[in-house]
């Protein structure tokens, strides 16, 4: 290189370094934002919302979130699943743009419950998640389900039950159908959404032939199971007879009543009963002509559970015996007062009060509505009791009687019955109310037992006294109460049970 050249690169060189900011501006320069040009950075997250897919899921379904940023805006929004709970997360998509939706194939996973979020970051690298959305289940899966067809030759009136089964969402509905053989040209009988999932399928109504029957499942996630075909032949010109179910419980006299059919004509129609498991028959009555039925008085069988069925002999002397009504309850036993008994819960022994009770028990289940009207036995009712001095009902000073009303009016009564004190707890030819709860006991849909609570007296406590010699109650339950199976109650007195007392 020549000297000349020499002195021009270094003059070159100097000249550089005089443009350099100096050292302060070079420490400014360092610490300036890295984020949004012109501005300082953000350090606020976006808002970030899951929308909830629904459940049950099946086949491809949209993923949907919400996102925004006050101070910047949303780069990007990832929706994910994972199994419940796992917190294995997987993306489903990634939006950078609204709508910040994806389609999600659910059969591309296992059937299960699956929780969903949504991640959303700003321009400046903020992020934030949703609230997570739990439990939502995923079902592909379909329903499985058979379909029980009586045997041999149908005729008349048959029943056709289903038995559906999904571990998934659970059965919604299933429909049974019927096509001419062959033809795949399926009807509906009939469409169930709850067990026992069967039908009755009036064979008159289609020609005599063969026919295809099956079940077509449907689950809460519309996945749908088709059972396998089952093939029978129809044919209504044979004798048909059936036994019309009389219901249960039964009591006192019912009418039984019987349908057949036969294209030779019907000689007679037995209708009989025995009790569940007996090993034989007894006849109710033998019909030879329309109605087929008779009247069973069903005092003077047992009470218990019995079977039905009806025997038609037709014109050529053959024997058709229809399908056995089972598991028909007889209950003519009328409810009885098994004991009443008092409590001293005002603190007062032989003295009427505030927190005193009462307890009547039956010998059965009692129906709450007929104690009270309109009261399931859940809960209390509100009641008002009458408590009388026992010269104004015909009877001496010292035999007051308690009665129960459903209010201070004394116009409807409350069909417990009343009680005869046998002690004078109120003076002479008076007349005091109390507000009082009723509750019960419950068992099989109704109260075996209820008691009666006092609240302060109406009139204060002036009219009453206090009794100090033991005695026993004595209860006359009401017959208007019934049991749960409609039987009257017994009105016999019932007398307090145990060592004899001072009540309340």
């Amino acid at each position: 290189m020549t000297l000349r050249a020499s002195l021009l690169l270094l003059l070159t060189f100097l000249l550089g370094l005089s443009s350099l900011p100096s050292s302060g501006a070079l420490f400014a320069a360092s610490t300036q934002s890295t984020g949004t040009v012109g501005s300082a950075r953000d350090w606020t997250p976006p808002a970030v919302a899951m929308q909830d897919p629904g459940s049950p899921l099946r086949g491809t379904v949209s993923l949907t979130a919400t996102a925004t940023d006050a101070e910047t805006a949303v780069a990007s929004v990832t929706i994910q699943s994972s199994p419940a709970g796992a917190g294995s997360w997987q993306d489903r998509c990634v939006r950078m743009v609204e709508p910040y939706t994806c389609p999600w194939s659910t059969s591309a996973v296992a059937d299960g419950l699956y929780d969903v979020r949504a991640l959303a970051v700003d321009i400046d690298g903020n992020s934030a998640t949703s609230t997570v959305v739990v439990n939502r289940r995923v079902d592909n899966t379909p329903p499985t389900v058979g379909l029980t067809v009586p045997g041999g030759t149908l005729s008349g009136a048959v029943v056709l039950t289903a038995s559906p089964a999904d571990a998934g969402s659970g059965v919604a509905s299933v429909t049974i159908q019927q096509a001419i053989a062959g033809s795949g040209n399926w009807i509906a009988i009939c469409t169930v959404g709850a067990a026992p999932w069967s039908c009755t399928w009036n064979t008159t109504g289609v020609a005599n032939g063969q026919y295809d029957l099956r079940a077509v499942a449907v689950d809460v996630a519309q996945n749908s199971g088709t059972s396998a075909v089952v093939t029978r032949t129809v044919s209504n010109q044979v004798a048909t007879v059936a036994v019309q179910d009389p219901g249960s419980p039964l009591r006192g006299t019912v009418t039984v009543t019987a349908t057949a059919s036969s294209p030779h004509g019907i000689t007679s129609v037995t209708i009989q009963r025995r009790g569940t498991g007996a090993a034989t028959w007894a006849t109710l009555c033998v019909a030879t002509s329309a109605p087929y039925a008779c009247s069973w008085a069903t005092a003077a069988d047992p009470d218990g559970s019995y079977e039905l069925q009806a025997v038609l002999v037709d014109g050529s002397s053959s024997s058709t015996t229809s399908a056995t009504v089972a598991g028909r309850q007889v209950d003519n036993t009328l409810p009885r007062g098994l004991d009443v008994q008092a409590a001293d819960g005002g603190g007062t022994p032989g003295r009427l009060e505030a927190g005193d009770s009462i307890t009547f028990a039956w010998t059965e289940v009692m129906r709450p509505g007929s104690l009270v009207g309109g009261w399931t036995g859940s809960g209390s009712a509100n009641v008002v009791v009458r408590l009388r001095d026992g010269a104004l009902v015909g009877g001496g000073d010292n035999d007051d009687v308690l009665d129960v009303f459903t209010s201070t009016t004394l116009e409807t009564p409350v069909h417990v019955g009343s009680v005869a004190l046998r002690g004078g707890y109120v003076n002479k030819s008076k007349t005091v109310l109390f507000p009082a709860t009723l509750t019960g006991t419950p068992a099989r849909g109704g109260v075996t037992s209820v008691t009666l609570t006092l609240g302060a007296p109406l009139t204060g406590t002036g009219l009453l006294d206090t009794w100090s010699t033991p005695t026993h109650m004595l209860w006359t339950p009401s017959s208007i109460a019934t049991d749960t199976n409609g039987n009257a109650c017994s009105a016999t007195a019932v007398t307090e049970s145990g060592a004899l007392d001072r009540d309340f």
